[in-house]
């Protein structure tokens, strides 16, 4: 059987192919986001504070908020990550993935709570800031920061469903200021896959300021398919995909990873799964703010489903 996409784009100009494939696409990221959802996650709809960074045998900036997290062994949280660095993996001042402590004296990043009312009862919104403006790095110029908020399967998060059968969605207020220069900011959204020995990376820049962009397909903004022996790394643009968040304005996305991995595979983006299985490893949210520049984040209704 000839699929309908292929049939279509045999018969039409080239010029024209990337844009009714992104049509399609967009169709049947539409069709499969309005199915029927089941909850997934450890805290579907974001009602419980509990948070914890990266690595609790780290004391050097290490962050726990646990005003409602459960207790015993299999006791679940939010993952929070701060990583500042030039180079992969290279991070400073602090620790890798605990940069600075959240909420220090003179600390960049911070991390509030506020109760929120959500269709679904009572939840929380959650405000994630980088600023290097009224905190310059000490580190010197070129810096990213990165500060991720996530449901991590392998740090007492999950059960999350492969993500070839998965749904986030978010409602999110978003800003950033980017004074001219070397400085940049982003909002992004991730899954982390893994199959075949390797992590697969899938970030979506949901908004961002002078950030560039090293891909000539208009959907990608980088694809690093060494990014690492074990890590293929993959940044999606979203407004190309129909994914937006306009910062200074309330909005609400709904996002079908299953077509997103399908995309990169069909691409060359990401290795194929050769039957293998896969699993989703993490689900996240972050800011990064590059030198001088401020990312701020509201967040709330952090929903993880699958079909």
């Amino acid at each position: 059987m000839v699929c309908l996409e292929t049939l279509i784009l045999d018969i039409i100009p080239r010029k024209m192919k990337l844009i009714l494939s992104t049509l399609l696409f967009l169709l049947l990221l539409s069709f499969n986001s309005s199915a029927a959802q089941t909850p997934n996650g450890w805290d579907y709809n974001l009602t419980r504070r509990c948070t914890r960074t990266y690595d609790p045998t780290v004391t050097e900036n290490y962050y726990a908020d646990t005003s409602q997290c459960q207790k015993g062994k299999n006791a679940k949280q939010w993952t929070l990550v701060v990583e500042s660095e030039q180079t992969a993996n290279a991070s400073c001042p602090g620790p890798l993935n605990q940069s600075f402590l959240i909420n220090g004296a003179n600390s960049p990043v911070t991390l509030g709570w506020q109760k929120h009312q959500s269709n679904l009862g009572v939840n929380w919104t959650v405000n994630m800031k980088v600023d290097h403006i009224t905190h310059p790095h000490p580190c010197g110029t070129g810096y990213f920061t990165f500060f991720g908020f996530m449901d991590h399967v392998d740090h007492h998060g999950g059960p999350l469903p492969n993500p070839f059968n998965l749904s986030t969605s978010h409602a999110i207020f978003y800003d950033h200021y980017v004074p001219l220069g070397d400085n940049s900011a982003r909002l992004v959204v991730g899954i982390q896959g893994w199959w075949g020995g390797k992590a697969h990376i899938l970030e979506i820049n949901l908004a961002s300021e002078n950030w560039g962009d090293a891909h000539p397909d208009p959907r990608a903004i980088l694809v690093a398919s060494n990014w690492s022996p074990d890590v293929e790394f993959v940044i999606l643009h979203g407004p190309a995909l129909g994914i937006v968040v306009n910062p200074g304005i309330n909005s609400t996305i709904s996002i079908n990873w299953s077509a997103l991995f399908n995309l990169a595979i069909a691409n060359g983006w990401f290795s194929p799964t050769n039957g293998l299985p896969s699993v989703t490893q993490a689900a996240y949210i972050g800011v990064e703010a590059k030198g001088a520049s401020v990312a701020n984040l509201w967040h709330t209704d952090f929903r993880i489903t699958s079909p």
